[in-house]
């Protein structure tokens, strides 16, 4: 018998500022993006949202660049991570 997790989601606005939605006890099995997708049909279309990795290739998600496979990352993308993180915590 599996005993699956169960994900809960805060959705936050591109700036940090403002939680828009709470998703508690969802399926683990469940990925972040598709459980993002279908919150934001409920949310306003123009609202844009800060996300991490599991939320990449969503339509309005802010999301940090991964880094190439064998390559150094740049201290550019460094520092918009890190400022990112300062927002996402704060």
């Amino acid at each position: 018998m599996h005993s699956h997790t169960f994900k809960n989601q805060i959705i936050i606005t591109e700036k940090g500022e403002e939680i828009v939605d709470v998703v508690v006890g969802e399926r683990g099995p469940e990925s972040d993006i598709n459980l993002l997708k279908k919150q934001q049909k409920k949310l306003d279309k123009e609202q844009r949202f800060q996300g991490d990795k599991g939320d990449q290739g969503g339509e309005r998600v802010d999301t940090p660049k991964k880094k190439k496979r064998n390559k150094k990352m740049s201290e550019e993308v460094k520092k918009d991570h890190q400022q990112k993180a300062q927002k996402a915590s704060a």
